[in-house]
């Protein structure tokens, strides 16, 4: 279980970090052109805006699971601190398993979106980039993801801690 537990904890963050640390600058390299040329030649990238949504998102799918993997989502601290140790369990536990649903839901409809998109040739009007690769990596997270809620629904109840775990 542990080795299953580093093995997507490491997963998340390849994939974070390529989100981060790729992504991002790239991001920022075409949003600088863009404005440069919007203010300086009144002449902005007629793509600037679609790719950038495209690149956002790649940041966006790569940072979930690692926020899940370190327990980053956002809950009521102030009523948790309040509950006794059986109430957490159950709370994270609920609360594991609505985002476990929620990530297979996001992993199907990614993947099958993803076959449609291929099958029609679905892609960015004003630049020649195909929608499907985007869809099917928000899937390849989606996978990723859902494993993270499922360690988080199963360690409390076999008495780990996420950072014993992994």
């Amino acid at each position: 279980m542990k080795r299953l537990i580093s093995t997507i904890n490491w997963l998340s963050r390849i994939i974070h970090s390529a989100g981060v640390y790729i992504s991002i600058p790239i991001l920022v390299v075409i949003l600088g052109i863009d404005v440069s040329l919007r203010y300086i030649f009144n002449s902005p990238l007629i793509w600037g805006s679609e790719v950038s949504a495209l690149i956002l998102s790649l940041v966006f799918f790569a940072s979930l699971p690692h926020v899940t993997g370190n327990q980053g989502h956002i809950r009521m601290d102030m009523l948790y601190r309040l509950m006794g140790a059986g109430a957490k369990r159950v709370t994270d536990a609920v609360a594991g398993l609505c985002g476990f649903i929620f990530a297979l839901l996001l992993t199907y409809q990614s993947f099958k979106s993803t076959v449609e998109m291929y099958h029609w040739n679905e892609g960015a009007e004003m630049i020649d980039i195909p929608y499907w690769p985007f869809v099917l990596f928000a899937g390849i997270c989606g996978v990723i993801l859902a494993a993270q809620f499922l360690i988080q629904i199963i360690l409390p109840f076999i008495g780990t801690s996420p950072e014993d775990a992994g």
